[in-house]
């Protein structure tokens, strides 16, 4: 029997317009009234998932930053966090920034830019999606390197919007350090965490505290940075716009986020089907 389900936020719970369709909400519901977790496992910052989500009842836990923090939801609690040093994250941000690049931090459930990056998005991209979430989520400072110099450290790094061969000479770097875990998003641009957080390490994680077992785990997404919690779950499924390499490990493939697949991925849980 499955008591926890891992459920990545976008491009599977989520529909392409960043929405929580009404039948996903219900199969959650309907979920959580069976007495299975549903835990919003995302590469989000905790307040940049919508709020369609965060206030459905009986919603306990997220997994937020790729793994780097797990939340309990109704005590604004944090269970578990692990950060990137503000002296590995400085080192980073010197560097990137030498480069056209839009760079964001992720700390304690809220992302920091620089104040001239929320002010000209369309320096870094034309794409309207990210204009409004920048001017939705993002909170500015005037200078990266003087917040870090106040915090002992950050949840998640973004660089988005490098040009190939820029995103190849920064992760060969990175890779050689050996300090990141480094995932693949939107506009060429990497996501970073510290060596060995990701999803399925933090789903180890808060499956140890519930005492629940892989095989009492399901883990539903369509990206790289989902791989990890679906090694790790019991029970694995793909949305159908999931990349191949994704759906090579998993044990069910399901429709779409444009037509609702992550509802009927959680009602096969429920139902015992997978």
């Amino acid at each position: 029997m499955i008591k926890l389900i891992a459920l990545d936020m976008d491009g599977t719970a989520l529909d392409n317009e960043k929405k929580l369709s009404g039948s996903v909400r219900e199969a959650i519901e309907k979920a959580l009234a069976a007495g299975i977790h549903v835990v919003p496992t995302t590469g989000r910052a905790k307040w940049t998932i919508p709020q369609s989500v965060l206030d459905i009842q009986g919603m306990r836990y997220a997994i937020t930053s790729n793994g780097a923090t797990i939340w309990d939801l109704p005590e604004r609690d944090i269970l578990a966090q692990k950060m990137i040093s503000s002296d590995d994250a400085w080192e980073i941000v010197s560097f990137a920034r030498r480069f056209q690049c839009y760079i964001e931090l992720l700390w304690f459930g809220k992302v920091y830019t620089e104040e001239k990056m929320i002010q000209n998005p369309e320096r870094y991209t034309d794409d309207s999606g990210f204009k409004e979430y920048v001017s939705h989520h993002h909170n500015g400072v005037e200078h990266l390197g003087n917040f870090l110099t106040k915090v002992l450290g950050v949840e998640k790094m973004n660089i988005y919007y490098l040009p190939k061969e820029i995103r190849e000479k920064v992760e060969s770097r990175l890779r050689a350090q050996k300090k990141m875990e480094i995932s693949h998003s939107l506009g060429g641009g990497l996501e970073l965490t510290a060596a060995g957080v990701n999803k399925g390490m933090a789903l180890e994680t808060i499956c140890s505290i519930l005492k629940i077992s892989p095989e009492e785990t399901a883990a539903i997404g369509d990206s790289d940075n989902d791989i990890s919690m679906m090694k790790y779950a019991g029970h694995k499924i793909a949305m159908g716009n999931a990349n191949d390499r994704v759906k090579e490990i998993t044990d069910w493939t399901a429709p779409g986020n444009g037509e609702d697949g992550a509802a009927a991925a959680i009602l096969h849980c429920i139902e015992g089907t997978i």
